[in-house]
């Protein structure tokens, strides 16, 4: 009968706590555990991609993909320069802050002292992307940035400013790096004061990045932090309120989720109302505007799940990029301290975020689903180095197999096989130049492409321009399924307006043959003019799923209309790769976060971990059970003798504990374990509950 008691007192327990929690919408579409389940060693990851990222490795393809910068552009000392990508040709003025600060952030969470590694600080390196040009006091993207004010409003400008700030709560010794990110604050005040009046004033520039706020929000709440200052803090509330004001979800990349953790945070030190429901649901729903279906994927690619992972839900039927997925991971983890709400949803996601993260990875994947492998499979044994993205299918990319026939013009340069990739290293173009007749300047020319056969939808994708001394003059694009037939009109061309965004239009279903004609007819110039095709080709989804790939070797286009087709141009495989560093630096995030427990499925998250600038804390965990029943595990409280708090249930599970302790947590439920001190005494502040004047539970639900 005592049995039973027990097992009814759990069960309304489970039950509470089941309906105190917050629910993220889409995180219902997730299993509670992932399939196949199969967790990478995330810490173990990013040790041996610094590794093999910081030895300056020289030989090799595309090698080196790290080398040492003695140029001494704002930082006097040598520092360093990464590819954003394998096979990147813009080893030095392509280096991008983004990227490198991210990996001295990632490396350090994961335990590397990036301060002193081989006789090296590159923590002081990276004051490099610091400058105070004209005036303005911010961390860049890139040493060459246009730091005009409408170009400073999105991610690009943001983000190496929040992972400078991340990067001097790591190491706050280095005072140097400290004064320059509060005067990046500083710049990022009056950033929030303009957009406040922008939005008194009912204006809003479409170029604007409306989540842009939310990254003023976590930037500003940091500085206030460490300073006291409260113009930080109102700087902090107005970019709070910018991005709340939006009518639609603002997500664009990544900046959304540190407003949906900070306006968590402000609630529960500041007791602030800011609406994190309406924020965390915005960054997983997949309806942003600025982007097509920007959000986090919920959905199982040909047997794989890949749910969790950030990126589009609707490009190509799911598009997951990896810089993204860590990142998100690092901002919105810690959430679940300050909102215990959250706890279980923020864990059911994390599981299978954690354990889908390996689908960037070209290890994941025999040669057919990647489009790097040969590489990867070469130079990176230990697969460390990502995928940019993973698409749910492969497009294909068809292309020209002869000059049909050229009627009036003439080919000035190349031949049709230059027409097969895009932007190649260098340029290859085909020329085909106008010929007078009957005193007017005019060209003809048809190509016969390739053609997928028993595919769903195909697209004509074609990159050119018209160039020369006429006026008023337009190269129009036809396709046909007959030499000889009736031409339907696609697009064209206009003179003196070059968009290096390929243009493309369906080609129609009952097409077994494709020639496509370029005509002009210049009436009104007295000079010929020249039309350069730079990519053609024909686009198609093929069957393989999913693909691991990115926007490197194929070049991608959003469509205006219908955002589930990707169209793509593709570069020369062997010119370069898909792989990236860009979002690869980012993985320490999950090294720093991320431990399994004695329970297969059951994961230690670090809530301090990414919580930058928190004020004295107890360690803290989160742990979600995917199963139908209570499971024990074990946790390691060190050496000291401890008192184990959970948040979620509000109170304590195990006193005095020291070294290998166990706790259940509820079937399908989660815990959030505070290691507080053994005995120590517990006071009251409003909704907060403290251990010797220590925050263990700051009481929102």
């Amino acid at each position: 009968m005592k049995k039973y008691l027990i097992l009814t007192i759990f069960a309304i327990l489970a039950l509470i706590t089941s309906q105190a929690q917050k629910h993220i919408n889409r995180v219902r579409f997730m299993p509670d555990l992932p399939t196949p389940y199969c967790i990478r060693d995330w810490k173990q990851v990013a040790l041996d991609y610094d590794n093999l990222v910081f030895s300056f490795q020289e030989d090799g393809q595309f090698f080196p993909i790290n080398k040492w910068d003695n140029r001494q552009i704002n930082f006097k000392g040598r520092s360093f320069s990464m590819v954003s990508f394998i096979g990147d040709p813009q080893l030095i003025d392509g280096d991008e802050g983004i990227n490198s600060i991210a990996a001295i952030v990632a490396a350090t969470l994961a335990g590397i002292d990036k301060s002193n590694q081989n006789g090296h600080n590159f923590v002081e390196m990276c004051q490099k992307w610091f400058s105070s040009d004209n005036g303005t006091n911010i961390y860049s993207n890139r040493l060459n940035a246009d730091k005009n004010w409408n170009r400073l409003c999105d991610w690009y400008s943001s983000m190496p400013n929040i992972l400078a700030l991340q990067l001097s709560d790591l190491y706050p010794q280095d005072k140097k790096l400290r004064e320059q990110v509060l005067m990046c604050a500083d710049f990022f005040i009056e950033a929030a004061d303009r957009l406040e009046k922008e939005d008194k004033e009912g204006f809003h520039d479409p170029r604007r990045q409306r989540d842009f706020g939310a990254a003023i929000a976590w930037m500003e709440y940091m500085a206030y932090t460490i300073t006291g200052n409260k113009r930080y803090l109102t700087a902090a509330d107005k970019g709070m309120k910018y991005v709340l004001n939006s009518e639609h979800n603002p997500l664009y990349e990544m900046l959304l989720p540190y407003g949906a953790f900070i306006a968590g945070r402000m609630n529960a030190e500041r007791g602030t109302s800011y609406n994190v429901d309406k924020l965390i649901n915005w960054c997983f729903d997949g309806d942003a505007t600025p982007r097509h279906g920007w959000g986090v994927i919920a959905d199982r690619w040909n047997g794989y799940d890949m749910h969790g992972l950030q990126g589009s839900v609707t490009d190509g039927d799911g598009y997951a990029f990896a810089m993204n997925t860590f990142q998100m991971a690092g901002s919105l983890t810690p959430l679940a301290r300050y909102d215990k709400g959250y706890a279980h949803d923020i864990g059911k996601w994390m599981l299978n975020l954690v354990n889908n993260t390996r689908m960037f990875y070209p290890e994941s994947y025999d040669k057919e689903h990647q489009s790097s492998f040969h590489w990867s499979k070469k130079y990176d044994e230990k697969s460390v180095i990502a995928y940019e993205g993973v698409r749910k299918w492969k497009r294909g990319w068809l292309t020209a197999k002869s000059d049909f026939r050229t009627v009036k013009g003439k080919v000035v340069d190349n031949d049709y096989r230059a027409t097969h990739y895009i932007r190649e290293t260098p340029v290859l173009k085909q020329k085909i130049g106008e010929i007078k007749n009957n005193n007017l300047l005019e060209l003809e020319h048809i190509w016969e492409l390739e053609l997928p056969a028993d595919v769903r939808d195909r697209w004509l994708v074609m990159s050119a321009e018209l160039v020369g001394p006429g006026s008023g003059n337009t190269a129009e694009i036809l396709i046909s399924d007959n030499p000889n037939g009736n031409y339907v009109k696609l697009f064209d061309f206009e003179k003196g307006i070059n968009d290096r965004r390929p243009k493309y239009a369906p080609i129609p279903r009952e097409y077994k043959s494709l020639y496509v004609k370029v005509l002009t007819s210049n009436k009104s110039g007295s000079q010929p003019n020249t039309f350069e095709v730079d990519a053609m080709g024909v686009s198609y989804r093929t069957a393989i799923s999913p693909f691991a790939t990115g926007d490197f070797v194929a070049s991608f286009v959003s469509l205006i209309n219908n955002s589930t087709i990707p169209i793509v141009a593709y570069r020369p495989e062997e010119a370069a790769t898909d792989l990236g560093l860009y979002g690869s630096s980012h993985v320490g995030i999950l090294g720093g976060i991320v431990s399994t427990t004695d329970v297969e499925g059951i994961l230690q998250l670090d809530l301090l971990k990414t919580d930058y600038f928190h004020p004295k804390a107890y360690p803290t965990y989160l742990y979600y059970n995917p199963y139908n029943e209570a499971k024990k595990i074990t946790v390691n409280t060190g050496n000291n003798n401890c008192d184990l708090y959970d948040t979620v249930t509000s109170g304590f599970v195990r006193k005095n504990v020291r070294g290998a302790a166990t706790i259940e947590v509820t079937a399908k439920g989660a815990s959030v374990i505070v290691f507080v001190p053994a005995g120590g005494k517990m006071t009251q502040s409003g909704k907060k509950k403290l251990v010797d004047g220590v925050v263990i539970d700051y009481g929102n639900i």
